[in-house]
C-alpha cells in the first residue's frame, strides 16, 4: 500500500461517520463502499505485518478503543516503527490501554527518541524536567528538548526557552520566538515579557521625562513594539495573563472592558485576583453606561465565538507524533 493511501485511510473513519450521518443525494453508497474497502485494505496489510498499517490502525481508535489501539501500536513498535514506539511509550507511561509501567515506557520512548522522533524527544525532556519516573536531570531535559526543538516542535521550543531563561537570555529569546511564531500562546506571553524586561521600565520612564532630549536607540523602540505585538497575540489566543495585560493597557475603555469580561469568563480565572477584576469591571461599566457595556460584551462574545476548540489533552498532543 502506498503512503498516500495510508494517509487517506487515517481520516476514513471520520469520513465514514460523516457519510453515514449525512449521506449525499447521490454516490453516498459508493463513497461508503470505497472507504470501507480502504479500511479493510489497511487492516489486511496490518494483519499481514505491515508496520505502517499497524500504526495507522492504532490511530483510528478513539478513547473508547485505547486497548485495541495499544495492541496495534505495540505490534508496529516491535518492528521498529518510531511513531508507534512513541505512542506505546506514552500509553505505558499513563496507563492508556495497557497497565501503567514507567520502566517499559522509558524503554520505548528512548528507542523512539534515539531515532529522532520529535514527540518522544519532547516527552522525555518533560519527564526529566519533572523527575517523573526518572531521576530529575535538567541537563537531560535540555538535551531532549533541544533535539525536539530543532525539529520545530513548538512545545519543546517553549520548554527549552524556559530552562535557558536564566543562563542564556539570547538563546531563550531565540527558542521562545520560534515557539511563539508557531502559535504557542504561552511562548507568546513569555516572549513579550522577555522583550519587555530587556530595558528597566524606570529607566525608560526617566528618559522619557519632558525636557529631556534623549533619543532612544531604534532597537529599544523596536523591541518594545514587538513586546506589545506578542502580548496582543497571546491575548487574542486566550492566554489569561495576556488578556489581563490587554485589559489594563487597552487604548479605549470599551476594549478594556471587553478583555476584563474575557478574563472574568476564563476557565482559569481563579489564578488572578478576583477582587481587582470585579472592581475594574464595575468601574468601567459605570463609566461606559449600559450601551457601552453592551458593546464590550458583544465584542467579548464575538471573540469567544471565533475561537477554535482547544483540547490540550495528552491524546490531542499525541497527534503531533
Amino acid at each position: 500500500m502506498n503512503a498516500y493511501l495510508l494517509l487517506a485511510a487515517r481520516f476514513a473513519l471520520l469520513a465514514v461517520l460523516c457519510v453515514t450521518t449525512h449521506p449525499a443525494p447521490s454516490l453516498a453508497a459508493d463513497n461508503r463502499l470505497d472507504l470501507k474497502q480502504m479500511l479493510d485494505n489497511v487492516t489486511a496489510r496490518a494483519e499481514a505485518g505491515d508496520a505502517e498499517a499497524q500504526y495507522l490502525n492504532g490511530t483510528l481508535y478513539g478513547a473508547d478503543g485505547a486497548k485495541q489501539a495499544a495492541q496495534w501500536f505495540l505490534r508496529a513498535a516491535q518492528q521498529g516503527h518510531a511513531k508507534a514506539q512513541a505512542r506505546i511509550g506514552v500509553a505505558y507511561d499513563v496507563g492508556d490501554g495497557v497497565a501503567r509501567d514507567q520502566a517499559e515506557a522509558l524503554i520505548w520512548l528512548t528507542r523512539a527518541a534515539n531515532k529522532g522522533q520529535k514527540f518522544a524527544q519532547y516527552y522525555l525532556g518533560r519527564k526529566y524536567a519533572r523527575g517523573d519516573g526518572v531521576t530529575r536531570s535538567l541537563q537531560e531535559a535540555k538535551r531532549w528538548f533541544q533535539a525536539s526543538a530543532e525539529q520545530n516542535h513548538a512545545i519543546a521550543q517553549f520548554e527549552l526557552a524556559r530552562l535557558l531563561e536564566r543562563e542564556d537570555r539570547d538563546q531563550a529569546l531565540r527558542w521562545c520566538r520560534a515557539s511563539a511564531e508557531r502559535g504557542h500562546v504561552d511562548a507568546q506571553y513569555m516572549l513579550a515579557g522577555l522583550l519587555d524586561r530587556l530595558y528597566p521600565q524606570e529607566v525608560l520612564q526617566a528618559l522619557s521625562q519632558p525636557g529631556l532630549k534623549v533619543e532612544l536607540p531604534p532597537q529599544v523602540n523596536s523591541d518594545r513594539a514587538e513586546a506589545k505585538k506578542w502580548y496582543q497575540a497571546a491575548a487574542d489566543g486566550g492566554h489569561l495573563q495576556a488578556q489581563y495585560y490587554a485589559a489594563r493597557n487597552a487604548a479605549d475603555q470599551t476594549e478594556a472592558l471587553k478583555f476584563y469580561y474575557l478574563v472574568a469568563m476564563h476557565p482559569h480565572r481563579d489564578r488572578l485576583d478576583d477582587l481587582k477584576v470585579d472592581a475594574a469591571i464595575r468601574r468601567l461599566e459605570q463609566a461606559l453606561g449600559a450601551d457601552g457595556s453592551q458593546e464590550a460584551m458583544r465584542r467579548a462574545k464575538k471573540w469567544l465565538s471565533n475561537q477554535p476548540a482547544r483540547e490540550y489533552t495528552l491524546r490531542f498532543l499525541m497527534e503531533s507524533v
